[in-house]
């Protein structure tokens, strides 16, 4: 009985929606960092595919942007928030 209500627990849509949530601001703060390692790595002389890595992570640190800006920078992912569940509250 409490791994079905654990399960229940876990399944219920204001969790998994919290889940999800979380899941994106984990990606938006991956994504500033690598931002900024790029960058870092670029001044030092990084070559990526022969793009300098500056450039690339000034795109991360812009893609990242959007996402605090609240642009659904996952469409269609598995974490695109249209297909958060709605809340029962």
């Amino acid at each position: 009985m409490e791994a079905r209500e654990a399960a229940e627990g876990l399944t219920r849509p204001g969790k998994v929606k919290g889940r999800r949530i979380r899941w994106r601001r984990g990606t938006l703060v991956a994504l500033a960092v690598a931002g900024g390692a790029a960058i870092y790595l670029g001044r030092r002389g990084l070559l990526i595919e022969g793009i300098p890595g500056e450039y690339i992570g000034y795109s991360l640190l812009v893609l990242a942007g959007l996402g605090v800006c609240g642009v659904n920078i996952w469409y269609g992912g598995p974490v695109d928030p249209r297909g958060d569940p709605r809340s029962e509250e």
